[in-house]
């Protein structure tokens, strides 16, 4: 089974390798990545991104993301996301491209306590209240 993915950009600046090219896509830009094409997905270091990410087929990914989040807390070791290639339709290969255009990104790792308190303080994960028009 092999996913297409599409990017769409709700705010910000996100920087996507597809195959063998970086594409830059702004607010309210789109970007459909066909299925077996090499791709790799980051806001630039002096930018972030708001992003819409859309998988077809769908397959229920949810525990890919909760070993994500079990790695960056320490409780699982990132060679553990190799087992999941197939279950998950992830395919982690290198690309000196990517690394290239990732060259001059000099942030931290997220892994570390200080961005986790940091991103769980923040208003991304608070409910938005809503207005009723009276």
């Amino acid at each position: 089974m092999w996913s297409r993915v599409l990017f769409y950009l709700l705010g910000g600046t996100l920087r996507v390798l597809a195959g063998e090219e970086i594409h830059v896509i702004n607010t309210g830009d789109f970007l459909l990545i066909p299925p077996n094409m090499t791709h790799a997905w980051a806001a630039p270091a002096t930018a972030s991104a708001d992003v819409l990410v859309i998988f077809t087929p769908g397959i229920e990914r949810f525990d890919y993301f909760r070993l994500g989040e079990r790695i960056r807390k320490g409780e699982a070791s990132p060679l553990e996301i190799l087992d999941t290639q197939e279950r998950f339709d992830n395919h982690f290969v290198d690309s000196p491209i990517w690394r290239q255009a990732q060259q001059g990104d000099v942030r931290g790792l997220l892994d570390q306590d200080g961005h986790r308190t940091e991103f769980l303080a923040s208003d991304a994960l608070q409910i938005q209240p809503t207005t009723s028009e009276s």
